[in-house]
């Protein structure tokens, strides 16, 4: 579009050491047919053209086809001539991480994510939800159900054994649609004997009775499943981050921009926080000395157990679909939100990112340009903000960022810790969109404005 490029010029202007602006200037003159400009831009960009074209910058122009402005007079085949040694071993480095982004990308070059845990946790004292999924092995659902039939030993008085609902093309587990109940147990506090009532019509041959008790369970059990997730994800994110111990108390993932991992957090995230960093501090020390480890698991075991058997383990990851114009937050095969997007078609680069700043009211404003909330991808020009164009979620009109929805990337910005891996390549994701009957929400508890910068991001 024209006013992408006049925008683009503006912006190398504006910034002319900005290797990127020139690459993405470029296309815009490719897609015009303006080969020679288009050249003259791509030798600019140096580097970064050839790190993404995979290819040796290769121009000669006549003299009335250089745009105006070529430093020191100087053609832009020279220009791009001039490598140093360093910069050799800069341009071997950028193809070394672009095979381990191929390597990583979804859509066919993904790895695999691994297969959630069959579930025994408790979501109260006196309650437990085994959840199962499509990807359960047969012995670990008989084990299942040899748990809630045999619950010897068990704290829980009643059980639920509830399973998730799978993307239509059986890749994903839904988290936010409501699991089919098979079956509860609820034991005698007389006989301590199970009473087992089924909810499956087909596999009982029954006529179910109300599940409206077991689905409050699974139901709660959910939402506190999901607050557990972000502060796992965001004690993982810290302390890769500053290469610190878990701290004493949630409040320290909890500061003023830049260090805002996080906005604020709930009560429950606040209770379970503890027990949390128990679990990870024992895992970490496993690691490092088994033995020494093994020694400490029994007094550590309480503290942990209730948060340790999850199918959101995985620390929570962001994949990007160009060709479904999707966003989704994941837990290894747990999709827990599917949001639709607005993309820059081939201006939003397939590679692997980390969130590397988050702010609120990039613009000053809650109504800008980047709308309420911006996370900033590997201290690039790219980021996943909000927009005051919603008409463009779905298409392909930014200048490379990810926009979003008001009300999407405020739930995704208070769910998602800096250091969070976003991932973004074709295809993979489904087209159907995936949120929770609300909306995840923490009240911030920190400044996390950041009114001193001018956001630039490619837009």
């Amino acid at each position: 579009m024209e006013e992408d490029r006049l925008y683009l010029k503006k912006f190398v202007q504006q910034h002319p050491e900005n290797k990127m602006g020139w690459y993405l200037l470029g296309k815009e003159y490719v897609a015009q047919g303006k080969e020679a400009k288009a050249a003259y831009c791509f030798a600019q960009a140096g580097e970064v053209y050839e790190a993404y074209e995979a290819k040796k910058i290769n121009v000669t122009l006549p003299e009335h086809l250089y745009m105006e402005g070529a430093p020191n007079g100087e053609r832009p085949e020279a220009v791009a001539g001039k490598m140093t040694m360093r910069t050799r071993l800069v341009l071997l480095l950028l193809a070394m991480v672009m095979l381990a982004m191929i390597a990583t990308a979804p859509g066919g070059w993904r790895k695999q994510p691994s297969e959630p845990p069959e579930l025994v946790l408790s979501a109260a004292n006196d309650a437990a939800v085994f959840y199962t999924h499509g990807f359960s092995k047969p012995d670990e659902r008989k084990n299942a159900l040899q748990t809630i039939f045999f619950p010897q030993g068990a704290s829980w008085k009643y059980a639920v054994l509830a399973k998730g609902t799978l993307t239509s093309d059986g890749q994903w587990v839904l988290w936010p649609r409501k699991p089919v109940i098979e079956l509860t147990s609820e034991r005698s506090d007389v006989t301590g004997q199970p009473d087992v009532a089924y909810f499956d019509a087909e596999k009982c041959n029954c006529k179910p009775g109300d599940s409206t008790k077991a689905q409050q369970t699974t139901d709660a059990w959910m939402a506190v499943e999901e607050q557990i997730a972000v502060v796992r994800s965001a004690l993982i994110s810290y302390t890769k981050q500053y290469g610190e111990a878990p701290p004493d108390t949630i409040d320290k993932l909890v500061s003023d921009y830049p260090k805002n991992v996080l906005p604020g957090y709930t009560e429950t995230m606040k209770q379970a926080y503890p027990a949390i960093a128990a679990q990870l501090a024992q895992k970490k020390a496993a690691a490092a000395d088994p033995p020494a480890a093994a020694g400490t698991a029994q007094t550590q075991t309480a503290a942990v157990s209730h948060y340790g058997n999850t199918p959101l383990e995985e620390p929570l990851e962001i994949i990007v679909d160009k060709q479904n114009h999707r966003l989704a937050l994941v837990s290894g095969k747990v999709m827990i939100r599917n949001y639709a997007v607005g993309l820059g078609g081939v201006k939003t680069p397939e590679r692997s990112f980390v969130i590397s700043e988050k702010v609120r009211n990039p613009n000053g404003r809650s109504n800008g340009e980047f709308g309420s909330r911006g996370m900033t991808l590997s201290d690039t020009l790219f980021a996943i903000h909000g927009t005051n164009d919603p008409t463009s979620i779905g298409k392909d009109e930014s200048l490379g960022c990810v926009r979003m929805r008001k009300e999407d990337v405020e739930e995704l910005f208070d769910m998602v810790p800096i250091g969070t891996k976003v991932t973004i390549g074709q295809g993979g994701l489904p087209g159907e969109e995936v949120a929770g009957e609300s909306r995840f929400k923490v009240e911030p508890l920190r400044e996390e404005t950041n009114p001193g910068k001018v956001y630039r991001w490619l837009n």
